[in-house]
């Protein structure tokens, strides 16, 4: 996935969730790149917030 693609993506979620607390955004960004971790662990480490939320482990 894109830089623009996750961009788009966390717009558009953004825009849809208005009253999604920021806890509740973190989680979902992080669990759609659990994918991309299971190739690349060391990206994840690099991103504290996902190291945080289960749904991303």
């Amino acid at each position: 996935m894109s830089a623009t693609a996750i961009d788009t993506s966390v717009t558009e979620l953004v825009k849809t969730n208005k009253r999604a607390n920021k806890n509740e955004l973190l989680a979902t960004g992080c669990d759609w790149l659990k994918d991309y971790f299971v190739t690349r662990p060391e990206e994840k480490q690099k991103l504290k917030v996902c190291q945080e939320h289960p749904k991303s482990k």
